[in-house]
């Protein structure tokens, strides 16, 4: 994202900077919005995304290094644990070069957790918020996005059907809303949300986020680029 950043791309070859779940036409939207209104649209993901070749020569041998660290992390023990810190790493840097902006961050709200290294089991992982905390603290809200039910696409694209019926769950309080928005004062003490929709999380959401934007029925995002 830098490089196209610096470069100047258009939105659409931006989108090959995105995992496949995410170079739909909702992306692209934004992409577009955000470049006419010269947002700088940066990233911190450290999965390669481009081969080495497509950047210029004086590019490479980082772009190299970086893909050979990715793939020993890949293939070790931790890879989940090194993602988050080194997606913290960037994030950190890119504040420190803007400090006098405000930033929205879209991650999975997997990675935006303020108590992540809580959970059990699986889904226990120290968060980019968490070691953003570390750097700045109090400085960075979490707002998850959840749904209640509807259709959506795993990460190989494959379409699956859910509706969460827990009546603890946070998601069940978008009421008859289509959406609606609750800070973490507004969600009751005993609310649980769930991760992927399927697996029940051990933290409450009013201690994982500052908020939570809940949709009543989500469907499959439009993809244009696999």
């Amino acid at each position: 994202m830098l490089f196209s950043h610096q470069y100047n791309e258009s939105a659409i070859c931006r989108l090959q900077n995105f995992p496949r779940i995410l170079r739909t036409q909702e992306t692209l939207n934004l992409l577009t919005w955000a470049i006419s209104r010269q947002i700088p649209c940066l990233g911190i993901d450290v999965i390669p995304r481009r081969p080495v070749t497509a950047f210029p020569p004086e590019w490479q041998p980082i772009q190299q290094r970086e893909r050979d660290e990715y793939f020993r992390a890949r293939s070790g023990r931790h890879f989940f644990a090194w993602r988050d810190f080194r997606m913290a790493e960037n994030l950190i840097n890119f504040t420190s070069a803007y400090p006098e902006h405000r930033m929205l961050i879209m991650l999975h709200n997997l990675h935006i957790k303020r108590r992540g290294s809580l959970e059990k089991a699986e889904l226990q992982l120290k968060s980019v918020r968490e070691y953003f905390e570390d750097a700045f603290p109090l400085q960075s809200h979490s707002i998850a996005q959840l749904a209640q039910r509807g259709s959506a696409l795993h990460n190989d694209l494959t379409l699956f059907n859910f509706q969460i019926t827990d009546p603890l769950s946070v998601e069940l309080l978008s009421g008859a809303a289509a959406y609606t928005l609750l800070t973490a004062q507004q969600i009751p003490d005993v609310s649980t949300a769930w991760h992927h929709a399927f697996e029940r999380e051990t933290v409450t959401p009013k201690n994982q986020y500052e908020g939570c934007f809940i949709f009543k029925e989500v469907h499959p995002p439009i993809i244009i680029s696999a």
